[in-house]
């Protein structure tokens, strides 16, 4: 912006490199002062062409859309206008390509002729990340200069956003050259293949289509995956560089915007092979809950579950955390020591709508089983007072104390099979024939913690004859 007075003016691109190869086109417009303000009409245009002496990109194709095996076609121009003086032979091409996940320019390939203008790298990831890729002209094994370097050309990136009955498409694809005023090419999987759909004048960087079935005269379905590409076209406009350049996107996938919830799980039932099995949980090396569910639905949810998520917290009332996601209707909750805890299962659809939350908990079957009568006579039968029956695998503490009949303790222990009224003379504690009391301290895993504690009290009566 210069004042009115003033007839000319210096382009320098603010700083910036000056494009190579291409046309650059001027044009004035006259703004008034006030009270009428205003612009006048643009004047006529002044075009100027910079020197072609560097190479052209012209082609970023993604030939293959893949995470794994993506295939990308990359081409460019011999230089029309190269200074034989400056670049002696022997002289060649470098390619540098940068990406999202890389944007160090990394060197994909190198030739020693200037002959040589297309590469095909293959085994990327197209469907996720954006490639871009510059080539500059290498002197006599030297490294280039950045006069010597084309402008930086991306591939063609294609979104499918989901929309309540349609699909909109958008693209954008930063090159060199104008992709604006020409059509650009929808293509949509039909079966196992791409077939032309539409097509739509770009008049923006950014052009948009929405499918929403009407071309097919078909609507859309939520329950479906569909995928598109797109061609672009665009030039240089230029003497000597080919036209139209055509170039395809990777392919994007998408489903109707999904608001319906699915089905909520069926009722979750766990199933164990512990409790009821008192003696088994002693040697019992791995304990875990198989929960099962079902899918259910109707006309309220419709849609068919796609995933389940599966939470869970160890007491009643704490916080719950995310266990596991899974295709199935069933799950194996490994848990250590416990069988006890909370589980929620919540199913999601295609579009990450969750249903409604399911819940149950479970406890551990805790036991101690105690005989009132023992025999330490010496026959081998009842001669030790222990238990008929505990759950070890369970226990976290365990203290037993037994009293006579006057209160005095005649014997205490940590070890919860007790092990006590042995007539062997090396055991320190005998019992003596009566009646005695004891006390055992228990510490189990249990759903809630308040449960955990557990005092039993009784009797115990001693027989010698």
């Amino acid at each position: 912006e210069v004042p009115i007075s003033q007839l000319t003016a210096v382009d320098n691109f603010a700083g910036r490199r000056i494009p190579r190869g291409v046309n650059i086109t001027y044009r004035l417009v006259a703004s008034f002062p006030s009270p009428g303000n205003g612009l006048s009409l643009f004047s006529d245009t002044a075009m100027v062409i910079t020197n072609s002496d560097i190479p052209l990109m012209t082609k970023v194709d993604i030939r293959t859309s893949s995470t794994t095996l993506g295939v990308v076609d990359v081409e460019w121009t011999r230089p029309p206008q190269i200074d034989t003086l400056l670049h002696r032979p022997p002289f060649g091409y470098r390619l540098y390509r940068t990406s999202t996940g890389n944007v160090q320019p990394i060197l994909v390939h190198e030739t020693t002729t200037l002959n040589d203008t297309t590469f095909t790298e293959s085994n990327l990831n197209t469907e996720n990340e954006i490639y871009t890729y510059q080539v500059s002209i290498s002197k006599e094994g030297g490294q280039a200069t950045l006069p010597d370097s084309s402008l930086p050309a991306t591939a063609v990136r294609l979104t499918a956003t989901p929309q309540p009955r349609s699909i909109l498409l958008s693209w954008a694809a930063p090159v060199p050259w104008s992709n604006l005023g020409f059509y650009h090419y929808i293509f949509k999987e039909i079966g196992s293949e791409f077939v032309l759909l539409d097509s739509v004048l770009a008049m923006s960087n950014t052009p948009t289509y929405e499918d929403n079935g009407r071309i097919e005269g078909v609507e859309l379905n939520d329950s479906t995956i569909y995928c598109y590409k797109v061609v672009t076209k665009g030039s240089y406009n230029m003497p000597k560089v080919r036209s139209p350049l055509l170039n395809q996107s990777q392919v994007a996938c998408g489903t109707l915007l999904d608001t319906i919830p699915p089905c909520k799980p069926g009722p979750i039932e766990i199933e164990n092979l512990v409790c009821g099995q008192c003696d088994s949980l002693n040697g019992l090396s791995e304990i875990y809950n198989t929960l099962t569910w079902k899918r259910y639905s109707d006309d309220t949810c419709r849609r068919e579950p796609l995933r389940f998520e599966i939470r869970y917290a160890k007491y009643l009332g704490d916080a719950y955390e995310s266990l596991a996601e899974t295709f199935d209707t069933f799950y194996v909750h490994k848990n250590n020591n416990s069988l006890a805890g909370c589980y929620q299962i919540t199913a999601f659809d295609l579009s990450g709508n969750p249903s409604t939350t399911i819940e149950v908990c479970n406890d551990n079957c805790t036991e101690i089983n105690l005989p009132n009568v023992i025999t330490p006579n010496g026959d081998m039968l009842n001669e030790i007072f222990r238990p008929l029956c505990i759950t070890k695998s369970f226990l976290q503490s365990f203290d037993c104390q037994i009293y006579n009949r006057w209160g005095k303790r005649v014997y205490q222990t940590n070890n919860p099979e007790i092990l006590w009224g042995s007539v062997q003379e090396q055991v320190a504690f005998k019992a003596d024939a009566g009646t005695y009391y004891y006390i055992i301290q228990a510490r189990f895993v249990k759903l809630r913690r308040e449960d955990e504690k557990q005092t039993i009290k009784g009797w115990i009566q001693v027989f010698k004859e």
